[in-house]
Protein backbone atom coordinates (compact mmCIF):
# COMPACT_ATOMS: atom_id res chain seq x y z
CA UNK A 1 0.00 0.00 0.00
CA UNK A 2 2.97 2.51 0.09
CA UNK A 3 3.62 1.70 -3.71
CA UNK A 4 2.98 5.08 -5.78
CA UNK A 5 0.63 3.10 -8.24
CA UNK A 6 -0.78 1.01 -5.21
CA UNK A 7 -4.67 0.32 -6.33
CA UNK A 8 -6.68 1.38 -3.47
CA UNK A 9 -10.47 1.32 -5.20
CA UNK A 10 -9.27 -2.34 -6.13
CA UNK A 11 -8.71 -2.82 -2.58
CA UNK A 12 -11.46 -1.37 -0.89
CA UNK A 13 -13.64 -3.58 -3.18
CA UNK A 14 -11.55 -6.82 -1.95
CA UNK A 15 -12.12 -6.06 1.65
CA UNK A 16 -16.04 -4.81 1.50
CA UNK A 17 -16.43 -8.56 -0.65
CA UNK A 18 -14.46 -10.14 2.09
CA UNK A 19 -16.37 -8.39 4.21
CA UNK A 20 -19.51 -10.11 3.17
CA UNK A 21 -18.07 -13.52 2.55
CA UNK A 22 -17.38 -13.85 6.85
CA UNK A 23 -21.27 -12.21 6.71
CA UNK A 24 -22.27 -14.87 5.03
CA UNK A 25 -20.75 -17.53 7.39
CA UNK A 26 -21.63 -16.00 10.42
CA UNK A 27 -18.20 -14.66 11.51
CA UNK A 28 -18.85 -10.96 12.17
CA UNK A 29 -15.80 -10.26 13.90
CA UNK A 30 -13.97 -10.95 11.10
CA UNK A 31 -16.62 -9.27 9.10
CA UNK A 32 -15.71 -6.34 11.13
CA UNK A 33 -12.52 -5.83 10.34
CA UNK A 34 -12.52 -6.37 6.76
CA UNK A 35 -15.37 -3.80 6.52
CA UNK A 36 -13.27 -0.97 8.73
CA UNK A 37 -10.24 -1.89 6.03
CA UNK A 38 -13.02 -1.30 3.35
CA UNK A 39 -14.11 2.09 5.23
CA UNK A 40 -10.60 3.23 5.40
CA UNK A 41 -9.65 2.56 1.35
CA UNK A 42 -12.78 5.11 0.61
CA UNK A 43 -11.09 7.59 2.80
CA UNK A 44 -8.32 7.44 1.17
CA UNK A 45 -9.61 7.46 -1.81
CA UNK A 46 -12.68 10.50 -0.73
CA UNK A 47 -15.22 8.44 -2.48
CA UNK A 48 -18.02 9.93 0.11
CA UNK A 49 -20.48 7.39 -1.76
CA UNK A 50 -18.59 4.04 -0.89
CA UNK A 51 -17.64 5.80 2.67
CA UNK A 52 -21.29 5.82 3.82
CA UNK A 53 -22.15 2.13 2.01
CA UNK A 54 -19.21 0.65 4.17
CA UNK A 55 -20.21 2.26 7.10
CA UNK A 56 -24.27 1.14 7.14
CA UNK A 57 -22.30 -2.17 6.88
CA UNK A 58 -20.27 -2.03 9.76
CA UNK A 59 -23.10 -0.58 11.82
CA UNK A 60 -24.74 -3.75 11.23
CA UNK A 61 -21.49 -5.61 12.44
CA UNK A 62 -20.88 -3.54 15.64
CA UNK A 63 -24.85 -4.70 16.03
CA UNK A 64 -23.85 -8.40 15.67
CA UNK A 65 -20.42 -8.24 17.74
CA UNK A 66 -22.87 -6.07 20.62
CA UNK A 67 -20.09 -3.20 20.35
CA UNK A 68 -23.73 -1.26 20.77
CA UNK A 69 -21.66 2.67 21.94
CA UNK A 70 -19.71 1.92 18.72
CA UNK A 71 -23.05 1.83 17.18
CA UNK A 72 -25.00 4.70 18.14
CA UNK A 73 -21.57 6.89 17.64
CA UNK A 74 -21.45 5.43 13.86
CA UNK A 75 -25.50 5.74 13.15
CA UNK A 76 -25.48 9.35 14.87
CA UNK A 77 -22.74 10.41 12.14
CA UNK A 78 -24.56 8.59 9.68
CA UNK A 79 -27.52 10.61 10.34
CA UNK A 80 -25.61 14.05 10.47
CA UNK A 81 -23.88 13.23 6.83
CA UNK A 82 -27.61 12.01 5.20
CA UNK A 83 -29.14 15.64 7.24
CA UNK A 84 -26.02 17.53 5.27
CA UNK A 85 -27.25 15.81 1.83
CA UNK A 86 -30.72 15.89 2.49
CA UNK A 87 -31.12 11.96 1.65
CA UNK A 88 -34.13 11.78 4.50
CA UNK A 89 -34.56 7.81 3.08
CA UNK A 90 -31.40 6.73 3.27
CA UNK A 91 -31.59 8.50 6.96
CA UNK A 92 -34.37 6.97 8.07
CA UNK A 93 -33.05 3.19 7.07
CA UNK A 94 -29.97 4.25 9.13
CA UNK A 95 -32.38 5.16 12.05
CA UNK A 96 -34.09 1.69 12.36
CA UNK A 97 -31.30 -0.17 13.98
CA UNK A 98 -30.05 2.25 16.66
CA UNK A 99 -33.98 2.79 17.43
CA UNK A 100 -34.24 -1.21 17.68
CA UNK A 101 -30.99 -1.33 19.62
CA UNK A 102 -32.17 1.37 21.96
CA UNK A 103 -34.91 -0.53 22.68
CA UNK A 104 -33.53 -3.57 23.19
CA UNK A 105 -31.29 -2.24 25.99
CA UNK A 106 -33.88 0.22 27.39
CA UNK A 107 -31.73 3.57 26.16
CA UNK A 108 -34.67 5.51 25.25
CA UNK A 109 -33.00 8.42 25.36
CA UNK A 110 -30.76 7.49 22.73
CA UNK A 111 -34.66 5.69 20.51
CA UNK A 112 -36.42 9.43 21.05
CA UNK A 113 -33.26 10.94 18.81
CA UNK A 114 -33.33 8.28 15.96
CA UNK A 115 -37.51 8.47 16.27
CA UNK A 116 -37.46 11.84 15.46
CA UNK A 117 -34.93 11.59 12.51
CA UNK A 118 -36.78 8.68 10.97
CA UNK A 119 -39.53 9.99 8.21
CA UNK A 120 -42.33 7.22 7.25
CA UNK A 121 -43.54 9.90 4.10
CA UNK A 122 -40.00 8.42 2.62
CA UNK A 123 -41.76 4.80 2.10
CA UNK A 124 -44.71 3.41 -0.18
CA UNK A 125 -46.41 0.49 1.57
CA UNK A 126 -47.50 -0.65 -1.39
CA UNK A 127 -43.79 -1.49 -1.62
CA UNK A 128 -43.49 -4.96 -0.01
CA UNK A 129 -39.80 -4.30 1.15
CA UNK A 130 -40.82 -0.49 2.29
CA UNK A 131 -43.85 -2.59 3.96
CA UNK A 132 -42.42 -4.36 6.23
CA UNK A 133 -39.58 -1.56 6.87
CA UNK A 134 -42.65 0.57 8.19
CA UNK A 135 -43.83 -2.39 10.18
CA UNK A 136 -40.67 -2.60 11.92
CA UNK A 137 -40.92 0.96 12.95
CA UNK A 138 -44.20 1.13 14.22
CA UNK A 139 -43.43 -1.99 16.05
CA UNK A 140 -40.53 0.02 17.94
CA UNK A 141 -42.30 3.11 17.94
CA UNK A 142 -44.86 1.44 19.78
CA UNK A 143 -42.41 -0.32 22.19
CA UNK A 144 -40.97 2.95 23.10
CA UNK A 145 -44.01 4.64 24.02
CA UNK A 146 -44.95 1.41 25.91
CA UNK A 147 -41.00 2.27 27.68
CA UNK A 148 -42.28 5.69 29.00
CA UNK A 149 -45.71 4.96 30.05
CA UNK A 150 -48.08 5.97 26.75
CA UNK A 151 -49.98 2.62 26.34
CA UNK A 152 -52.69 4.76 23.86
CA UNK A 153 -49.94 6.00 21.74
CA UNK A 154 -48.22 2.34 21.90
CA UNK A 155 -51.93 0.99 21.02
CA UNK A 156 -52.11 2.91 17.94
CA UNK A 157 -48.82 1.99 16.21
CA UNK A 158 -49.78 -1.24 16.96
CA UNK A 159 -52.38 -1.05 15.19
CA UNK A 160 -50.25 0.45 12.38
CA UNK A 161 -47.96 -2.54 12.15
CA UNK A 162 -50.74 -4.82 12.54
CA UNK A 163 -52.17 -3.14 9.06
CA UNK A 164 -48.98 -3.58 7.45
CA UNK A 165 -47.57 -6.94 8.83
CA UNK A 166 -47.75 -9.45 5.95
CA UNK A 167 -44.27 -10.78 5.83
CA UNK A 168 -44.03 -13.54 8.15
CA UNK A 169 -40.47 -12.24 8.73
CA UNK A 170 -42.21 -9.40 10.91
CA UNK A 171 -45.04 -11.49 12.98
CA UNK A 172 -42.19 -12.31 15.56
CA UNK A 173 -41.60 -8.31 15.69
CA UNK A 174 -45.29 -7.77 15.85
CA UNK A 175 -46.45 -10.63 18.53
CA UNK A 176 -43.95 -9.04 20.76
CA UNK A 177 -45.19 -5.83 20.24
CA UNK A 178 -48.83 -7.14 21.26
CA UNK A 179 -47.52 -9.16 24.34
CA UNK A 180 -45.77 -6.02 25.82
CA UNK A 181 -49.05 -4.30 25.04
CA UNK A 182 -51.80 -6.27 26.60
CA UNK A 183 -49.17 -6.83 29.47
CA UNK A 184 -49.20 -3.13 30.36
CA UNK A 185 -52.89 -3.10 30.21
CA UNK A 186 -53.21 -5.86 32.07
CA UNK A 187 -56.09 -7.72 28.96
CA UNK A 188 -55.31 -11.35 29.84
CA UNK A 189 -56.84 -13.22 26.93
CA UNK A 190 -55.33 -11.42 24.76
CA UNK A 191 -51.41 -11.47 26.84
CA UNK A 192 -52.24 -15.01 26.90
CA UNK A 193 -52.95 -15.52 22.89
CA UNK A 194 -49.96 -13.40 21.94
CA UNK A 195 -47.70 -15.34 24.72
CA UNK A 196 -48.27 -18.30 22.85
CA UNK A 197 -47.75 -16.93 19.46
CA UNK A 198 -45.00 -14.99 20.28
CA UNK A 199 -43.85 -18.49 22.28
CA UNK A 200 -44.49 -20.10 18.91
CA UNK A 201 -42.39 -17.44 16.88
CA UNK A 202 -39.75 -17.81 19.41
CA UNK A 203 -39.05 -21.25 18.93
CA UNK A 204 -39.04 -20.91 15.43
CA UNK A 205 -36.47 -17.99 15.93
CA UNK A 206 -34.18 -20.90 18.21
CA UNK A 207 -34.29 -23.23 15.79
CA UNK A 208 -33.07 -20.92 12.85
CA UNK A 209 -30.29 -19.65 15.61
CA UNK A 210 -28.98 -23.06 16.18
CA UNK A 211 -29.04 -23.41 12.45
CA UNK A 212 -26.87 -20.46 12.18
CA UNK A 213 -24.86 -21.51 14.74
CA UNK A 214 -23.97 -24.75 13.29
CA UNK A 215 -23.60 -22.55 10.00
CA UNK A 216 -21.12 -20.37 12.48
CA UNK A 217 -18.86 -23.62 13.64
CA UNK A 218 -19.06 -24.69 9.60
CA UNK A 219 -17.83 -21.62 8.89
CA UNK A 220 -15.07 -21.58 11.71
CA UNK A 221 -13.90 -24.49 9.87
CA UNK A 222 -14.09 -23.82 6.59
CA UNK A 223 -12.21 -20.68 7.46
CA UNK A 224 -9.57 -22.72 9.58
CA UNK A 225 -8.64 -24.93 6.07
CA UNK A 226 -8.21 -22.27 3.93
CA UNK A 227 -5.78 -20.55 6.35
CA UNK A 228 -3.74 -23.55 7.08
CA UNK A 229 -3.69 -23.97 2.79
CA UNK A 230 -2.62 -20.58 2.48
CA UNK A 231 0.42 -21.06 5.10
CA UNK A 232 1.18 -24.07 3.10
CA UNK A 233 1.18 -22.40 -0.14
CA UNK A 234 3.12 -19.32 1.24
CA UNK A 235 5.85 -21.74 2.66
CA UNK A 236 5.85 -23.75 -0.66
CA UNK A 237 6.49 -20.55 -2.58
CA UNK A 238 9.09 -19.70 0.11
CA UNK A 239 10.92 -22.42 -0.14
CA UNK A 240 11.35 -22.40 -4.28
CA UNK A 241 12.15 -18.66 -3.96
CA UNK A 242 15.23 -19.80 -1.76
CA UNK A 243 16.05 -22.64 -4.06
CA UNK A 244 15.78 -20.42 -7.02
CA UNK A 245 18.05 -18.06 -5.25
CA UNK A 246 20.57 -20.72 -4.68
CA UNK A 247 20.15 -21.97 -7.94
CA UNK A 248 21.44 -18.27 -9.56
CA UNK A 249 24.17 -18.21 -6.94
CA UNK A 250 25.29 -21.77 -8.33
CA UNK A 251 24.95 -20.25 -11.77
CA UNK A 252 26.90 -17.32 -11.11
CA UNK A 253 29.37 -18.72 -9.68
CA UNK A 254 30.09 -21.41 -12.37
CA UNK A 255 30.63 -18.54 -14.84
CA UNK A 256 32.60 -16.28 -12.56
CA UNK A 257 34.67 -19.75 -12.17
CA UNK A 258 34.39 -20.33 -16.19
CA UNK A 259 35.53 -16.80 -16.79
CA UNK A 260 38.66 -16.44 -14.38
CA UNK A 261 39.61 -20.38 -16.02
CA UNK A 262 39.44 -19.14 -19.45
CA UNK A 263 41.26 -15.52 -18.59
CA UNK A 264 43.78 -17.60 -16.82
CA UNK A 265 44.66 -19.65 -19.86
CA UNK A 266 44.82 -17.15 -22.35
CA UNK A 267 47.05 -15.32 -20.19
CA UNK A 268 49.20 -18.13 -19.82
CA UNK A 269 49.49 -18.80 -23.36
CA UNK A 270 50.64 -15.47 -24.24
CA UNK A 271 52.92 -15.12 -21.04
CA UNK A 272 54.46 -18.87 -23.43
CA UNK A 273 54.52 -16.91 -26.66
CA UNK A 274 56.47 -13.90 -25.02
CA UNK A 275 59.27 -15.83 -22.83
CA UNK A 276 59.58 -17.93 -26.28
CA UNK A 277 60.33 -14.82 -28.06
CA UNK A 278 62.26 -13.35 -25.75
CA UNK A 279 64.76 -16.30 -25.74
CA UNK A 280 64.98 -17.25 -29.53
CA UNK A 281 65.32 -12.65 -29.46
CA UNK A 282 68.54 -13.84 -26.87
CA UNK A 283 70.22 -16.33 -29.32
CA UNK A 284 69.71 -14.22 -31.85
CA UNK A 285 71.62 -11.61 -30.62
CA UNK A 286 73.83 -14.14 -28.58
CA UNK A 287 74.77 -15.13 -31.84
CA UNK A 288 75.42 -12.21 -33.91
CA UNK A 289 77.71 -11.40 -30.91
CA UNK A 290 79.27 -14.69 -30.30
CA UNK A 291 79.68 -14.42 -34.73
CA UNK A 292 81.35 -10.52 -34.45
CA UNK A 293 83.37 -12.12 -32.11
CA UNK A 294 84.58 -15.26 -34.02
CA UNK A 295 85.30 -12.92 -36.91
CA UNK A 296 87.81 -10.88 -35.20
CA UNK A 297 89.20 -13.84 -33.53
CA UNK A 298 89.53 -15.41 -37.17
CA UNK A 299 91.44 -12.57 -38.49
CA UNK A 300 94.23 -12.70 -35.46
CA UNK A 301 94.67 -16.52 -36.14
CA UNK A 302 97.53 -17.57 -34.13
CA UNK A 303 97.66 -17.34 -30.14
CA UNK A 304 94.05 -17.22 -30.29
CA UNK A 305 93.16 -21.15 -31.50
CA UNK A 306 91.63 -22.03 -28.10
CA UNK A 307 89.56 -19.33 -28.04
CA UNK A 308 88.55 -19.61 -31.27
CA UNK A 309 87.68 -23.30 -30.74
CA UNK A 310 85.25 -22.12 -28.00
CA UNK A 311 83.38 -19.82 -30.12
CA UNK A 312 82.98 -22.25 -32.92
CA UNK A 313 81.39 -24.88 -30.10
CA UNK A 314 78.85 -21.73 -28.71
CA UNK A 315 78.10 -20.82 -32.43
CA UNK A 316 77.07 -24.53 -33.24
CA UNK A 317 74.80 -24.56 -29.78
CA UNK A 318 73.50 -21.12 -30.89
CA UNK A 319 72.91 -22.74 -34.53
CA UNK A 320 70.98 -25.86 -33.09
CA UNK A 321 68.83 -23.55 -30.64
CA UNK A 322 67.88 -21.19 -33.35
CA UNK A 323 67.36 -24.51 -35.91
CA UNK A 324 64.77 -26.06 -33.14
CA UNK A 325 63.00 -22.83 -32.77
CA UNK A 326 62.24 -22.70 -36.60
CA UNK A 327 59.72 -25.43 -38.04
CA UNK A 328 62.08 -26.16 -41.12
CA UNK A 329 64.81 -27.07 -38.80
CA UNK A 330 67.36 -25.37 -40.88
CA UNK A 331 70.48 -23.72 -39.16
CA UNK A 332 71.23 -19.90 -39.48
CA UNK A 333 74.23 -20.46 -42.25
CA UNK A 334 71.06 -22.40 -44.31
CA UNK A 335 69.30 -19.67 -44.10
CA UNK A 336 70.66 -17.84 -47.65
CA UNK A 337 70.55 -14.28 -45.45
CA UNK A 338 73.24 -12.09 -45.43
CA UNK A 339 74.08 -10.78 -42.14
CA UNK A 340 73.28 -7.32 -42.78
CA UNK A 341 69.46 -7.92 -43.41
CA UNK A 342 69.57 -10.34 -39.82
CA UNK A 343 71.18 -7.91 -37.60
CA UNK A 344 69.66 -4.66 -39.55
CA UNK A 345 68.33 -2.25 -36.69
CA UNK A 346 64.54 -2.55 -37.71
CA UNK A 347 64.29 -6.76 -38.08
CA UNK A 348 66.19 -6.52 -34.14
CA UNK A 349 63.14 -3.65 -33.32
CA UNK A 350 60.90 -6.45 -34.17
CA UNK A 351 62.29 -9.45 -32.34
CA UNK A 352 62.42 -6.92 -29.17
CA UNK A 353 59.10 -5.73 -29.49
CA UNK A 354 57.99 -9.57 -29.81
CA UNK A 355 59.86 -10.71 -27.15
CA UNK A 356 58.12 -7.62 -24.67
CA UNK A 357 54.39 -9.30 -25.70
CA UNK A 358 53.66 -5.81 -27.78
CA UNK A 359 52.02 -5.91 -31.26
CA UNK A 360 54.19 -3.74 -33.99
CA UNK A 361 52.84 -0.41 -35.08
CA UNK A 362 52.10 1.34 -38.50
CA UNK A 363 55.49 2.95 -38.40
CA UNK A 364 57.17 0.34 -37.77
CA UNK A 365 56.11 -2.12 -40.65
CA UNK A 366 56.49 0.88 -42.93
CA UNK A 367 60.32 0.60 -42.20
CA UNK A 368 59.84 -2.30 -42.43
CA UNK A 369 58.62 -3.17 -46.20
CA UNK A 370 61.15 0.10 -47.24
CA UNK A 371 64.21 -1.75 -45.76
CA UNK A 372 63.23 -5.31 -47.28
CA UNK A 373 62.30 -3.05 -50.99
CA UNK A 374 66.03 -1.96 -50.53
CA UNK A 375 67.86 -5.35 -49.84
CA UNK A 376 65.56 -8.11 -51.42
CA UNK A 377 63.35 -5.92 -53.91
CA UNK A 378 63.16 -9.02 -55.79
CA UNK A 379 60.93 -10.40 -53.09
CA UNK A 380 58.51 -7.70 -53.11
CA UNK A 381 58.24 -7.78 -56.58
CA UNK A 382 58.06 -11.82 -56.81
CA UNK A 383 54.79 -10.66 -53.95
CA UNK A 384 53.38 -7.72 -55.79
CA UNK A 385 53.37 -8.70 -59.37
CA UNK A 386 54.48 -12.62 -60.61
CA UNK A 387 52.06 -14.33 -57.80
CA UNK A 388 48.56 -13.09 -56.51
CA UNK A 389 48.41 -9.92 -55.49
CA UNK A 390 48.41 -9.93 -51.79
CA UNK A 391 47.01 -7.23 -49.15
CA UNK A 392 48.96 -5.11 -46.94
CA UNK A 393 48.31 -7.86 -43.92
CA UNK A 394 49.61 -10.78 -45.76
CA UNK A 395 52.33 -8.83 -47.25
CA UNK A 396 53.49 -8.03 -43.53
CA UNK A 397 53.50 -11.95 -43.03
CA UNK A 398 55.20 -13.31 -45.85
CA UNK A 399 58.32 -10.52 -44.69
CA UNK A 400 58.24 -11.86 -41.42
CA UNK A 401 58.64 -15.12 -42.57
CA UNK A 402 61.60 -14.33 -44.92
CA UNK A 403 62.97 -12.72 -42.22
CA UNK A 404 63.13 -15.85 -40.15
CA UNK A 405 60.60 -14.86 -37.42
CA UNK A 406 59.14 -17.89 -35.74
CA UNK A 407 55.40 -18.06 -35.55
CA UNK A 408 55.10 -17.03 -31.91
CA UNK A 409 57.02 -14.14 -32.64
CA UNK A 410 54.57 -13.16 -35.50
CA UNK A 411 51.61 -14.35 -33.40
CA UNK A 412 52.56 -11.21 -31.37
CA UNK A 413 53.55 -8.78 -33.96
CA UNK A 414 50.50 -9.26 -35.98
CA UNK A 415 48.06 -9.48 -33.02
CA UNK A 416 46.39 -13.03 -33.66
CA UNK A 417 46.34 -15.90 -32.00
CA UNK A 418 48.18 -18.83 -33.31
CA UNK A 419 45.27 -20.81 -34.43
CA UNK A 420 44.52 -18.29 -36.70
CA UNK A 421 47.85 -17.48 -37.71
CA UNK A 422 48.23 -20.94 -38.89
CA UNK A 423 45.17 -20.72 -40.66
CA UNK A 424 45.87 -17.62 -42.62
CA UNK A 425 49.41 -19.26 -44.04
CA UNK A 426 47.12 -22.37 -45.01
CA UNK A 427 44.63 -19.86 -47.18
CA UNK A 428 47.47 -18.54 -48.43
CA UNK A 429 48.93 -21.38 -49.63
CA UNK A 430 46.04 -22.03 -51.71
CA UNK A 431 45.90 -18.31 -52.83
CA UNK A 432 49.56 -17.39 -53.68
CA UNK A 433 51.14 -21.13 -55.01
CA UNK A 434 47.69 -22.99 -56.08
CA UNK A 435 48.63 -26.06 -53.63
CA UNK A 436 47.17 -27.59 -50.69
CA UNK A 437 49.24 -28.25 -47.50
CA UNK A 438 50.46 -27.49 -44.17
CA UNK A 439 50.95 -23.81 -42.90
CA UNK A 440 55.03 -25.22 -42.45
CA UNK A 441 54.96 -26.31 -46.43
CA UNK A 442 53.74 -22.34 -47.09
CA UNK A 443 56.70 -20.79 -44.80
CA UNK A 444 58.94 -23.79 -46.85
CA UNK A 445 57.84 -22.05 -50.31
CA UNK A 446 58.10 -18.47 -49.04
CA UNK A 447 61.44 -18.85 -47.63
CA UNK A 448 63.17 -21.17 -50.57
CA UNK A 449 61.17 -18.42 -53.07
CA UNK A 450 63.41 -17.66 -56.25
CA UNK A 451 64.17 -13.90 -55.98
CA UNK A 452 67.22 -12.87 -57.84
CA UNK A 453 64.95 -11.48 -60.60
CA UNK A 454 64.52 -7.59 -59.49
CA UNK A 455 61.69 -5.62 -60.89
CA UNK A 456 61.52 -4.46 -64.14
Amino acid sequence: TTATDCDFRQLMILHGQMSELFQRQNLPKEGTGEILNACHYAEVLQDTVSLLIYQEGLAVSYYETENYDSLFLLASSLAEKYQRLGDTKSLSYVALLPIRTGIELHRLSEVKKFIDLFDVRCFDSNIPGERSFLCRFYCYHARYYLGIGMSDSAKVYASLAQSLCKDSQNYHCLYRTKFELYQSTRQLDSLCKYAELYTQQKDSAVKELQTNSVLQTQGLYDYSRHQQMAERNAAMAERRTLLSELLAVALLFVVVLAYMTIAYIKRRGREKLIALNSQYTHHLQEYSKIKDDYEKLRAQKGNLQTLIDEKEKALGHLRVLLSLSHEDGQRPEQWEMEDQLLRSEIVTRFHYVAARGQKAGTADWSHLREFVNAYMPGFLYALTCKYEKLNLRETNLCILIRLRFIPSEISILMDVSAQSLSNLRVRLLRKVFKEEGTAKDFNEHILNMDISGSSE
